[in-house]
């Protein structure tokens, strides 16, 4: 299978997953007025009963290729790749699909629900480098 296809499928997925989310949150980002518990995990770091259902939602189809096809370790760093990178790729989207944010309130002041690395006048979330390092992890190691 075609890694390009793969990314472009799965990014697909994430931009499809960034429109509903900015649906069901609107201005409440981090699912500030959400149905459901919620359960303070650190200082900064929330789990609400949403999003976990978004992210096993997202596992499972993660793990979706695995189950109709046989497990190969070279799709397997491919798909984890691709929903590394996916999961910063929504994130920011979000930002930028939000009407109630937009690129101008992609700061720690603003997106303030989750911690930010700082270096001088940049920042980014620390989730977005994980999801970098994973999926640079993943290419030179696994499917490379």
């Amino acid at each position: 299978m075609n890694p390009l296809i793969i990314f472009l499928y799965v990014f697909l997925i994430f931009f499809v997953m960034a429109l509903l989310e900015k649906t069901i949150e609107g201005p409440n980002a981090w699912a500030r007025k959400s149905y459901g518990w919620k359960y303070k995990i650190a200082k900064r770091i929330t789990l609400t009963e949403y999003h976990l259902y978004f992210w096993v939602f997202l596992i499972l189809l993660f793990l979706l290729p695995f189950v109709v096809f046989d497990f190969n370790l070279r799709m397997f760093g491919i798909v984890l790749s691709a929903f590394s990178i996916g999961f910063v790729f929504e994130d920011f989207f979000y930002f930028i699909v939000n009407p109630y944010f937009g690129i101008k309130k992609f700061n720690s002041k603003n997106a303030n629900w989750y911690p930010w690395f700082k270096l001088g006048r940049f920042e980014i979330p620390i989730n977005y480098l994980i999801g970098i390092v994973v999926a640079l992890l993943s290419y030179f190691f696994i499917w490379r």
